[in-house]
């Protein structure tokens, strides 16, 4: 279901977004789940805002920049000393690249920094099918 928080189970959810800004509601609902499971994974209640807040602007700029919001992705995944959370879209910086680093921030309960996950996607201009792990 679109513009919905989705919960995989414990510590896990996933947004899929629709044309439409995601509702208020859910937004809210979507922040006190991701915090809520960072704390239980073993973070600070400060860091967990951290994570969530830096969540919630990256699935703003889909919303506001990508041109594509109805393709956006969001969903994450807490483990015990982990939080990982992943925001996609296939907007206007995929289309005029070949290949896009793609950032995936992960941090364990020891470092609170979030650390990015190396990895490239390659994409091609002119089917849009993406290669995970591919290079140039």
């Amino acid at each position: 279901e679109l513009n919905r928080l989705i919960e995989l189970g414990a510590g896990t959810g996933l947004v899929q977004l629709a044309a439409t800004p995601l509702p208020g509601t859910e937004r809210t609902l979507l922040s006190i789940r991701a915090k809520s499971a960072a704390v239980t994974a073993g973070f600070a209640a400060r860091n967990a805002s951290q994570f969530t807040a830096a969540m919630l602007e990256m699935l703003d700029n889909v919303v506001e920049h990508s041109g594509a919001a109805h393709t956006g992705l969001i969903a994450y995944q807490a483990r015990t000393g982990q939080f990982t959370f992943v925001v996609a879209d296939s907007g206007m910086g995929a289309r005029w690249r070949v290949c896009t680093p793609i950032r995936v921030l992960r941090a364990s309960a020891s470092s609170a920094t979030p650390h990015p996950t190396s990895g490239r996607a390659c994409a091609d201009a002119v089917t849009g099918n993406t290669r995970a792990g591919s290079t140039r």
